[in-house]
């Protein structure tokens, strides 16, 4: 590590194309009604289905639906909460915030990542 602020350490020599890049990400307000994007890459949308219900829709698409997904978010009140990447689709993917026994909730900072096979086109 050179200690240069501004410089890549990454054995990739081109940026989004190694294996242990994100293929797509995304940092959203999810109690705007909007879904209010604040930063992504690869996302065109986030939907808002219902409280703690998302939809994130990628630019391009992922090359088949075996992809892993993280969630995450700054929900910090009540009981334990559960987050849930789930029906993964080529174009996108469904995350749900769940907090245990009171059903699902919102936060005001929710990220999201996907890394999937090198294949991709991005």
């Amino acid at each position: 590590m050179s200690g240069e602020i501004g410089t890549s350490h990454s054995k990739s020599k081109v940026i989004g194309k190694s294996q242990d890049t994100a293929k797509a990400w995304v940092r959203f307000n999810g109690t705007s009604s909007t879904t209010d994007i604040k930063s992504s890459f690869n996302v065109s949308s986030v939907a808002d289905g219902a409280d703690g219900d998302y939809t994130m829709y990628f630019i391009s698409p992922m090359m088949d639906t075996e992809y892993a997904a993280f969630v995450a978010d700054n929900y910090t009140t009540g009981a334990p909460h559960a987050h849930t990447c789930e029906d993964h689709h080529q174009n996108h993917i469904r995350v749900r915030l769940a907090q245990f026994g009171t059903g699902n909730h919102t936060a005001s900072i929710i990220s999201v990542l996907v890394f999937s096979d090198t294949k991709q086109g991005i």
